[in-house]
């Protein structure tokens, strides 16, 4: 019999070589044999996720996140309604900002703060709200020019001409720190 660790190391070098149906395999067995732990189910997700099966993340999640509430699996399954959402499918915004700001509520990261800005920013058009994110991600991670211009954007979108200068200027100020 394999031991939890055993199937996750199986997994994941499945999951490498691109071996689906064996690392499917054995992260199934991990989540019979450890249903209270998450790797077995996060493992399914990134075999999900490779193959462009997002739909299958969030119904291997939903209920498991319900169950467990970690931050780890909050991440993935927002990120999974991201995905579908930024593809098109609205029905997915609202579930991606909700799993979003509950992994927040755990843990800050500034990739995450990222994403639901984007989420408020594009999708629901709500610009103010997307602007403070912004701000908070750049103050965990100064310097991203990816945070920076979406910022610049929503400033910009909301008439802000202050804070353009604002930013124009931390941005300045984080180039000189290189």
């Amino acid at each position: 019999m394999s031991t939890l660790r055993e199937l996750k190391h199986k997994g994941n070098r499945a999951l490498v070589a691109k071996r689906y149906e064996e690392a499917v395999a054995a992260f199934r067995a991990a989540t019979e044999m450890c249903p209270q732990m998450e790797e077995g189910y996060l493992g399914l997700s990134r075999v999900f996720e490779r193959t462009h099966q997002h739909e299958r993340i969030i119904d291997l999640l939903q209920p498991v996140v319900e169950r467990l509430d970690t931050a780890s699996l909050l991440k993935t399954l927002g990120s999974a309604h991201r995905v579908l959402a930024n593809r098109g499918e609205s029905a997915h915004v609202d579930a991606a900002i909700a799993c979003y700001e509950k992994y927040l509520d755990k843990r800050k990261d500034a990739v995450v703060l990222y994403y639901l800005a984007e989420l408020y920013r594009e999708h629901k058009q709500e610009f103010r709200r997307a602007y403070d994110l912004l701000l908070q991600s750049w103050e965990c991670d100064p310097g991203s020019r990816t945070v920076y211009l979406s910022a610049l954007n929503c400033a910009t979108r909301l008439g802000r001409l202050d804070e353009v200068s604002r930013l124009k200027e931390m941005w300045k100020q984080s180039r000189t720190k290189d």
